[in-house]
């Protein structure tokens, strides 16, 4: 994992983190690239909407012939939140699309809604 320091803040740089969406991003993409391949992948590199890339440890992996999950641990950097150090889990399945070709992105346990408008 590659962690730059480009905050200064009280005469220190600070270490930078990665956020909970670039988490689940390399955590879908680590998955899907698995399910796809059938093979068991350790790391996964990502950039992000700023043009960093991040370059993160896959883990706990889990896989079916028609499915794969894993997580991406969050990293807060010198400026952590509530959410560091968790793990943030994605899977990706295949599922019956009538003959066609069909991506579904869904949240899951954990993943707020906005459900009025």
């Amino acid at each position: 994992m590659k962690i730059t320091m480009d905050k200064f803040f009280n005469g220190k740089f600070l270490r930078s983190g990665y956020t909970t969406g670039s988490c689940a991003t390399a955590a879908t993409k680590a998955a899907l690239v698995m399910l796809l391949s059938k093979k068991t992948i350790p790391t996964i590199q990502i950039q992000t909407p700023s043009g960093s890339a991040l370059s993160l440890d896959v883990l706990e992996v889990s896989r079916t012939e028609k499915s794969c999950r894993c997580a991406i641990r969050k990293d807060g950097g010198d400026d952590p939140d509530v959410t560091d150090k968790i793990l943030i889990f994605s899977t990706v399945s295949f599922v019956p699309a009538k003959g066609k070709r069909t991506i579904l992105i869904d949240g899951g346990k954990g993943v707020g809604r906005v459900t009025l408008k």
